[in-house]
């Protein structure tokens, strides 16, 4: 965990950061985006799909919000009840929220098989709700330069994300 923050510190030194109306919440992909961007950070390494963790996040944001967030919920099924709460909480407080899914990972990595079933489910859900979703799990994104675990990025990777799914 320690190389993880330290590999995510590098990327903050690394990073041609420029003020951004914009805040990114989520998890430490997340983390890794808002670093690369230089946009507000609110994201935390770890979380899962819950909306009383990503309800705090949102409450000390405004505007609009790329949410990065599904990594650490997988294997299992998408929170649908957690996902709705998150988008109408959002919704709620006037936000325009972005929801960035899992990144594609290696097959043989811990999670790897799960994402093209829980990213599939995971965008039926938000796009249902009437918000906007991006999906990680296309071929463009699998390439992009990672850290040894295999799920997070390197500073050339986290602002790869950021300028594929600005657009």
């Amino acid at each position: 965990m320690r190389k993880l923050f330290s590999a995510i510190a590098a990327i903050a030194l690394s990073s041609q950061a420029t003020a951004w109306a914009d805040t990114v919440a989520g998890d430490s992909i997340g983390v890794g985006v808002a670093l690369a961007s230089g946009m507000r950070n609110v994201a935390k390494g770890g979380v899962p799909i819950d909306r009383a963790i990503i309800d705090r996040q949102l409450a000390r944001t405004s505007g609009k919000v790329w949410l990065f967030l599904g990594t650490n919920s997988m294997p299992g099924s998408v929170p649908v009840g957690d996902v709705r709460a998150i988008i109408s909480f959002a919704h709620a407080r006037n936000l325009t929220l972005v929801w960035v899914g899992p990144p594609c990972m290696n097959k043989s990595r811990r999670f790897g098989r799960y994402v093209p079933r829980f990213d599939a489910g995971l965008s039926a859900v938000v796009t249902a709700a009437g918000t906007r979703y991006v999906s990680l799990n296309h071929a463009e994104h699998c390439s992009l330069p990672r850290l040894p675990d295999g799920v997070h990025f390197t500073s050339p990777g986290y602002h790869a994300i950021w300028n594929l799914v600005r657009k």
